[in-house]
Order: structure tokens, then C-alpha cells, then sequence
């Protein structure tokens, strides 16, 4: 049965040589739905659709602001493309917190390392189609 809606497409989760806005650039001007969004914008702020992560937010509002971005992950898209070697749980702390004491920061460390690409099975028991796009030097990330 043909598809009547666009395809939906979420590029995530960083910014990395302008690529994944580039790319939902071209995608939307194809017709589909897609969405560029980086957990912080980086030293050379590369345009994105959204940010996620503000820089006062402390450890906790970050990590609810990445869960709230996987549930949107799960609800609002067909393809879930990841870039620079990171999904939505990626390897420990996806950005350093300034300010936070070291019990949260420990905390958040330890979870996050359980939760390490705990997204992939999920989005694939939910039917996502998942795409890994390695730009350079994140390929070597053993």
C-alpha cells in the first residue's frame, strides 16, 4: 500500500560539520519531514532546526530533555538518523555540566553508562528505521 504522508526523518544528535542540518535541509525541500536537533550547539554554531540542550540546564533537566527527545524519536518519526558515532544514550555524559556537584555528575555518569545505546533496541521494536552517518574522525572511535 502506497505511503500518502511524508516520511519523517530525525537527524540527531549533534552538529558535526553541518551535516545533519544539511541534509534535513535537502531532505524537506524533497518533501519530507526532517528535522535536524543536537543536544548543544558547537564552537563554530552551525545553523540547526533545535538545540536541545540550554546551557544552564543542570544535569537533570538535560537528562529529561534527552529522554523527551527519545519519546519523540518513538512517536514522531519513521527514520532515525544518528551522526558522529552517538545515539540518543550515548556513552557516558553527552556534554560535560558546568556547575554540577560530583555526586549528580557520578550519578549521571553511572546511569548513562547503563543506559549506553539502550535507544537502538527500542526504536527497532518500534519499527524505526535506523541510520548511523560517520563523518571523519568519529569512525575511529574504537
Amino acid at each position: 500500500m502506497p505511503r500518502s504522508l511524508p516520511l519523517r526523518v530525525l537527524h540527531c544528535p549533534s552538529t558535526v560539520g553541518g551535516n545533519p542540518q544539511g541534509l534535513a535541509k535537502a531532505e524537506r525541500g524533497l518533501g519530507l519531514h526532517s528535522v535536524a536537533v543536537a543536544f548543544d550547539q558547537n564552537f563554530i554554531q552551525y545553523d540547526t532546526d533545535e538545540t536541545l540542550f540550554r546551557p544552564d540546564d543542570g544535569v537533570w533537566r538535560r537528562e529529561a530533555k534527552r529522554w523527551h527527545l527519545l519519546w519523540r524519536a518513538l512517536r514522531d518519526f519513521d527514520i532515525v538518523h544518528f551522526n558522529f558515532g552517538q545515539t540518543l544514550m550515548p556513552m557516558g555524559s553527552p556534554t560535560p555540566t558546568k556547575g554540577a556537584t560530583r555526586v549528580p555528575q557520578r550519578l549521571k555518569t553511572w546511569m548513562a553508562g547503563l543506559m549506553t545505546m539502550w535507544d537502538l533496541p527500542l526504536l527497532k521494536a518500534a519499527g524505526k528505521g535506523i541510520v548511523m552517518t560517520y563523518q571523519g574522525d568519529d569512525a575511529r572511535q574504537g
